[in-house]
């Protein structure tokens, strides 16, 4: 329960405070950019966790139905085995993660593999070379 009380307290605090780094983004039907902030990472032995924020330039449709226009994760990267898991998601009613709360998911998805050439690909690789000051 705690946990879920401290995600959820970072989730909406963080969107307010964050400084965004524009990571990409994608063309098309549902066109986003993407964005993280690497001053927040944390890191023990070989495992990130890095918040990113995609911003949809276009209505998207998620959790029975609800419209929203942004989410915000907290990635978790497994820097040896380059696997990805994403710990907890909100999804927002307004651009970078402003508005509404649509919906709030904290259950961890299983791990996947990072893929070659992916926006996924460059989001891990800040996550694993970012250098910390901790």
């Amino acid at each position: 329960m705690k946990k879920i009380i401290l995600v959820i307290l970072l989730l909406i605090s963080h969107s307010v405070s964050a400084k965004w780094i524009f990571v990409g983004g994608s063309d098309g039907q549902n066109s986003f950019n993407l964005y993280t902030n690497p001053t927040m990472l944390r890191r023990t032995s070989h495992i990130a966790q890095m918040w990113y924020l995609k911003d949809n330039l276009s209505t998207q449709y998620g959790y029975m139905g609800a419209q929203y226009l942004s989410s915000l994760s907290l990635g978790e990267y497994d820097c040896i085995n380059l696997k990805f898991r994403v710990i907890a998601i909100s999804y927002h009613s307004k651009n970078m993660a402003d508005g509404e709360t649509i919906h709030l998911d904290t259950n961890p998805t299983d791990w996947s593999v990072i893929s070659p050439g992916s926006i996924g690909k460059a989001l891990f690789d800040i996550a694993c070379n970012f250098k910390t000051t901790t």
